[in-house]
């Protein structure tokens, strides 16, 4: 469905790479591909990328196509920029849209570093300008449901969470499976509660220095929860799964499964039943599972919302609040590779608590 009309242009670079072309459509789709410019060196895929849509239902002949970022810079009516780009060009892109006062959502993660995203951070808070990062799944209709579950309390007290994030061999050149695949159970962590204070992580495999899988273990200082991910670029097949255990009901997050089986809550907290055992004295236990049952979710496509919410004014500070823990993402990456250095040693990370926003 396209939106009636749009006060500002949009920008992708990076535009003929797989997520960027997947922006510049539905931006298209959205806006109408007048208001949407295309931005890469390989012009030739872009050129392929307006011959394969429907032309009847969107003109997308009139979609700007530009191999250079300064050429739509000079337009004042691109206000807002996508950065759809490998994560090493992310600083300095970033940087330069910034300075010339535009709007900038960034694909995950942020930067490579602290030091770069917060440098950011600070830039954007004195251009007075949005800055947000691509953390789709916050976007996500069921994850949504989740976290306001977890937040009103509707699981008890949130006593843990367990998340895989698993890729199908799809390795990156430039970057590693922490970089890679973290940004996203990290930025739904960060939703739930207080970020981690500590990390600890576990290197399964590596090509050399890069690690290929590993398992993170963060810990919140003041009531001990406690986050594991599993990251791995090598298990074969695709998972998206999350966990949040309460002290009286688990929610689950599956996005292999088909709605209304991809967030279901188990109705209670397993029952621990006394028994004798042959042969044994002592008591022992067996424990009665309850069955799951299905959340009802609306759906909404999470690109659609995640484009919709970055060109409109800002709402109570969503968009601060999405750079805030952006930033704290990449410091506790930053942490994870320290304790890959260290032989999984535990790190301290100091983090100030951000307000949990309204999403």
């Amino acid at each position: 469905m396209r939106v009636s009309s749009i006060h500002n242009q949009l920008a992708v670079i990076g535009a003929a790479g797989y997520w960027g072309s997947k922006v510049v459509v539905k931006a298209g789709m959205l806006f109408g591909p007048e208001n949407v410019a295309a931005i890469d060196t390989d012009v030739s895929r872009l050129h392929k990328l307006i011959k394969s849509q429907d032309a009847q239902e969107h003109r997308w002949d009139k979609l700007t196509i530009r191999s250079s970022l300064t050429d739509i810079l000079s337009m004042p009516s691109y206000t807002h920029f996508f950065i759809a780009t490998p994560p090493e060009t992310h600083y300095k892109i970033t940087q330069r849209i910034l300075e010339a006062g535009r709007h900038v959502m960034v694909a995950k993660p942020m930067t490579l570093s602290v030091t770069e995203a917060t440098t950011l951070e600070d830039l954007a808070i004195r251009q007075s300008v949005k800055l947000m990062v691509d953390n789709t799944f916050l976007f996500h209709p069921a994850i949504r449901s989740l976290t306001q579950h977890v937040r009103t309390g509707q699981i008890g007290l949130p006593t843990s969470l367990y998340a895989e994030w698993l890729g199908r061999g799809k390795i990156s050149a430039t970057t590693d499976v922490i970089w890679d695949l973290a940004p996203h159970p990290l930025s739904i962590l960060l939703e739930l509660w207080r970020p981690p204070i500590s990390v600890a992580c576990y290197m399964q495999d590596s090509y050399g220095d890069k690690p290929m899988e590993v398992t993170l273990l963060l810990t919140e200082k003041a009531t001990s929860r406690t986050a594991v991910i599993r990251l791995s670029w090598l298990d074969g097949h695709r998972s998206r799964l999350l966990k949040v255990r309460g002290t009286h009901h688990t929610i689950i997050f599956d996005d292999t499964k088909e709605p209304p089986a991809k967030l279901v809550i188990k109705g209670g907290r397993a029952i621990g039943h006394p028994l004798l055992s042959d042969g044994y004295d002592e008591p022992i236990l067996t424990l009665d599972y309850p069955e799951e049952y299905p959340v009802e979710v609306p759906w909404e496509e999470p690109l659609k919302r995640m484009l919709l919410d970055f060109v409109a004014p800002d709402r109570e500070g969503a968009a601060a609040h999405n750079t805030k823990n952006s930033v704290t993402a990449v410091r506790l990456m930053e942490a994870a590779h320290a304790s890959i250095q260290q032989r999984s040693a535990t790190v301290l990370v100091d983090i100030e608590e951000p307000k949990l926003a309204h999403i």
